[in-house]
């Protein structure tokens, strides 16, 4: 998909272990093992695999996460002919309980404090939607584990019903695969920056339009309004063509959406706010990132949060500033590697800095001098469990193909929650919690 609100990527960079830090623990934070394997691959009794991983996070501490279960080709073809199942779970990470350990015909990709957002593909396989339901509304079943929730409300549907792109002729299978692998992997960070699934702010999702593939997408507010992000609109509100991938967040009690364009040469940055006050109305704020380093070069943009605090290389600030003043870091920086998470208290989730060996992990921008944690490392260190560098889970990537990954995580926008799930070298299922006290 080519949309720059929702669109999906089938690759990701994800936490994975290697190097060595001198650093054994990310300050402020504690680590623990859940009593839970949330990220076990089991087969149910035909066979079918499912996969069970985190998703969200809530800033009050409410886990979200999904079950899928799917009909394989063999392994020598790879992929998936179609979704046997699917489901979700709430759990509290603060009282180690579930609050629904399995919610029937839907996963949850998303969690707020009191309402999250869900996924679920249709029977025919051809259209999926997205739903936001109240976390009060769910209702278990009698002598059962499982729960159902009447409370959803949809707000997208995604009518997939045409020949896939690239002329794939098999949307049977096509679908499915892609509904799967999407979900995973927006699972595993990436839907931190590539859309906004916080149940009382902006959704943006999957374009309706009738050939699924255009520049456009909806964008579904917090007070229940709906906005095609098209050509108009993007004129409308001044969207520049060249953005960075938006990060959809909200400040003040608005949605907003806030992306940058990076600067070539002796061009500064642009940082662009667009705030949505109600009623269709929609506030674009403009700043250019004037700000120099040592050598008189401009300051580069790296990442937001989704409270509008701006990482740059030569320090930390924050949009309704200007970005006027800035916490300076001792020295620039640089990042080796894509970063799909930078959370709001400026912890830096799958990233590395560049020189620092370990592979991707956490950086904390927190004070003058950004310091890299091989979050791998550290969990050695406190329970001498390795985990696994091979790939830990494997799910359908195309109807031709599977995909893996090594390890899955969760975070809540605050940063006070970090969860990694992963299998350790001796193939048992582990699931870690770093706790920011």
């Amino acid at each position: 998909m080519k949309s720059k609100w929702a669109g999906i990527a089938l690759t990701s960079v994800l936490l994975s272990a290697g190097g060595a830090t001198a650093d054994m623990e990310l300050p402020g934070y504690t680590l623990s093992r859940l009593p839970i394997s949330l990220a076990r691959q089991l087969l149910d009794t035909n066979g079918n695999p499912r996969l069970i991983v985190p998703s969200f996070v809530s800033d009050g501490g409410i886990m979200g996460g999904m079950r899928f279960t799917w009909q394989p080709k063999p392994l020598s073809a790879g992929g998936t002919v179609g979704l046997v199942s699917e489901s979700g779970y709430l759990y509290d990470l603060n009282s180690k309980t579930y609050i629904a350990q399995q919610i029937a015909n839907h996963v949850v990709s998303y969690v707020g404090d009191d309402q999250y957002i869900g996924k679920r593909l249709h029977p025919n396989g051809q259209y999926w939607q997205t739903l936001r339901c109240d976390i009060d509304g769910l209702v278990k079943r009698a002598s059962s584990d499982i729960y159902d929730n009447p409370s959803c409300t949809v707000i997208d549907n995604d009518f997939l019903d045409q020949t896939p792109a690239g002329g794939q002729a098999l949307p049977n299978e096509y679908w499915p695969a892609i509904y799967i692998s999407s979900n995973i992997i927006g699972s595993a960070g990436l839907s931190y920056t590539a859309t906004n699934r916080h149940a009382s702010s902006m959704v943006a999702d999957l374009p309706d339009d009738s050939d699924g593939f255009g520049d456009s997408a909806n964008l579904y507010h917090s007070d229940n309004s709906m906005q095609a992000f098209d050509a108009a609109f993007q004129s409308l509100i001044s969207y520049p063509a060249d953005a960075n991938n938006p990060v959809l967040g909200a400040l003040n009690g608005k949605d907003v959406a806030w992306v940058w364009v990076t600067g070539a040469g002796p061009v500064p940055d642009e940082l662009y706010q667009f705030t949505y006050e109600g009623s269709g109305v929609y506030q674009t704020t403009t700043i250019t990132l004037t700000a120099l380093d040592d050598n008189g070069d401009y300051a580069r943009v790296l990442g937001f949060s989704k409270d509008g605090d701006v990482v740059t290389n030569i320090g930390r600030c924050h949009f309704s500033s200007g970005c006027v003043t800035m916490d300076v870091f001792d020295d620039p920086i640089a990042l080796d590697a894509y970063s799909p998470a930078l959370l709001n208290n400026g912890v830096w989730l799958g990233s590395t800095l560049a020189g620092v060996p370990g592979g991707p992990g956490a950086i904390d921008v927190r004070s003058s001098t950004p310091a890299f944690y091989n979050l791998i490392e550290i969990i050695h260190d406190r329970f001498g469990e390795t985990v696994a560098t091979a790939p830990s889970y494997y799910f359908p990537g195309y109807p031709s193909s599977n995909s893996t990954i090594n390890m899955n995580w969760a975070a809540s926008e605050s940063g006070k929650y970090i969860v990694v799930a992963a299998k350790d070298e001796n193939g048992n299922d582990r699931v870690y919690l770093f706790e920011e006290q």
